[in-house]
């Protein structure tokens, strides 16, 4: 069967709370342990940056411990399989894209990093920081005062270092987990939407106050955005990397620009608009996204086909209890997410 024939397999599938049980049961797991170790793990101060950031890689790195041995013993238990527990950890961390064969194509990966980041994440912020009042949200929530609060060294730094955690962190918790959980239960499109729509809504921050009131919201569909596009991609491929990479990159060169934005007063400390200062900051990126894509546009317009023919499934098979279990898992898993630490 073709990677394209089991995609369609999958997406023709039902959702149903039976299916969805071992996913359900995973998440809670993994949540509850999470957070307790998360609460008992002191927190250091936004002061120092480096002790912040290694604080988050650690956090990072145990948030994916969890979830391989949860998922593992509930695999073992559950399905009963009669593999080895260490057997058991390799198999999921190749179903997580934390592991791939020797056969892994880098040139493909490398090509695919550099189209997310420069044809899609980089215009996608250019054209929401053009939008009035959005920068002045984004310095006033707690990534943004964290990042204006450092020197040029420690942003070229320790601020590549904590945007590169938090793509590690966040592919792997919904790209390579909870996307990946939901396919396995038959549900490929039904899990795409699921995790896009999640993956959106834990992006609110109302940490900015009123500086712009439609600052979360508008942020929250960005990343909503955001999640349809790099989950149609794993949808796809099964390729990890790339989005870990575009992720942390695009979301460090997002950085500077809120960095920016705050040492100059709103660009007016380099005497010019935000307009100009922003095409001058995205324009090369930009330029050098344009000529990827006429370069490589077959690739393109063969994953943007492959997208078409999965929303097309999708609208063919959706039947009213699916969106139904759709809605509700969104629900469940996002007031989870508020109460607990993910």
């Amino acid at each position: 069967m073709s990677q394209e024939e089991e995609t369609n397999t999958h997406v023709q599938e039902h959702l149903s709370w039976d299916r969805l049980f071992s996913f359900i049961t995973s998440f809670l797991l993994v949540i509850i342990v999470y957070t307790l170790i998360y609460l008992a793990i002191p927190k250091p101060g936004m002061a120092n940056p480096l002790l912040h950031t290694t604080w988050r890689g650690a956090l990072a790195l145990i948030e994916i411990c969890i979830i391989l041995v949860i998922q593992v013993c509930l695999d073992l238990f559950l399905d009963e399989r009669s593999q080895e527990f260490k057997s058991s950890i390799h198999d999921r961390a190749v179903a997580f894209g934390l592991v791939r064969d020797k056969t892994c194509n880098w040139k493909g990966k490398t090509i695919d990093t550099f189209l997310i980041l420069l044809c899609f994440l980089v215009p996608l912020d250019f054209l929401t920081y053009m939008i009035p009042g959005i920068l002045e949200y984004m310095v006033g929530t707690s990534v943004g005062a964290f990042f204006q609060g450092i020197s040029l060294v420690e942003m070229l730094t320790v601020g590549l270092t904590y945007n590169l955690i938090t793509g590690i962190k966040e592919e792997f918790v919904f790209r390579g987990y909870i996307q990946t959980s939901l396919v396995e239960q038959g549900t490929a499109g039904s899990g795409w939407i699921i995790t896009a729509i999640f993956f959106g809504m834990l992006h609110i921050d109302f940490s900015a106050g009123n500086t712009f009131i439609a600052g979360p919201f508008l942020w929250v569909i960005t990343a909503t955005f955001v999640g349809f596009v790099l989950g149609a991609y794993y949808l796809q491929v099964k390729r990890l990397l790339p989005l870990v990479l575009a992720h942390g990159m695009g979301n460090f060169i997002s950085s500077m620009s809120i960095w920016l934005f705050a040492k100059t007063g709103g660009f007016h400390g380099v005497g010019m608009g935000m307009g100009a200062a922003l095409s001058l900051m995205y324009l090369p990126l930009i330029t050098t996204g344009v000529l990827l894509a006429i370069i490589f546009r077959k690739k393109i317009k063969q994953g943007a086909r492959q997208v078409r023919e999965i929303l097309k499934n999708i609208k063919s098979t959706l039947n009213t209890t699916d969106v139904v279990i759709i809605v509700v898992m969104i629900i469940v898993l996002w007031i989870a997410g508020i109460f607990f630490a993910l």
